[in-house]
């Protein structure tokens, strides 16, 4: 009896250590994932605005936004923000999160959403991003500019 009690408990305990050391993997997992997503939208906000160019949006555009706006599209919306705000001065905020499961056995692609307020030379503006985790890497789901002086 004592023999089959020592055996469970070592299986028990063999069990736990597993779930943890799958659950530690799945949370450092996480995180990693979720400053790539930040610094994606930084890096690509920061980019095409000091660059007036959207390459580097659609070089990491999900195929289903790709399909929605061409090339030529995408550079003249940023041309029309850039000659309607001005220059971009800088990004003042940024907030958001990505959302995924921890459970590293969980297969549902991972997502992020985020703000980034801007500050222009004529306004201020918020761009609202989304974002999905394919393919070993982060792509644009959408990429909108949301400001006053765009919509006069």
């Amino acid at each position: 009896m004592k023999y089959t009690s020592t055996k469970l408990t070592l299986l028990l305990t063999l069990i736990l250590l597993i779930v943890a050391v799958l659950m530690g993997w799945g949370i450092f997992r996480k995180s990693q994932i979720d400053d790539a997503s930040q610094q994606l939208a930084i890096t690509t906000t920061q980019t095409i605005f000091s660059t007036a160019n959207a390459q580097f949006l659609i070089d990491n555009a999900h195929k289903s936004y790709s399909r929605e706006m061409s090339e030529e599209a995408f550079n003249g919306y940023i041309a029309f923000i850039l000659r309607t705000l001005g220059p971009l001065a800088a990004i003042t905020a940024i907030t958001g999160s990505t959302d995924m499961s921890a459970n590293p056995l969980n297969q549902k692609s991972a997502q992020a959403n985020y703000e980034l307020d801007l500050t222009f030379s004529n306004s201020s503006t918020t761009v609202l991003i989304s974002m999905i985790y394919e393919q070993d890497k982060w792509q644009f789901e959408s990429y909108t500019v949301q400001a006053q002086l765009l919509q006069e």
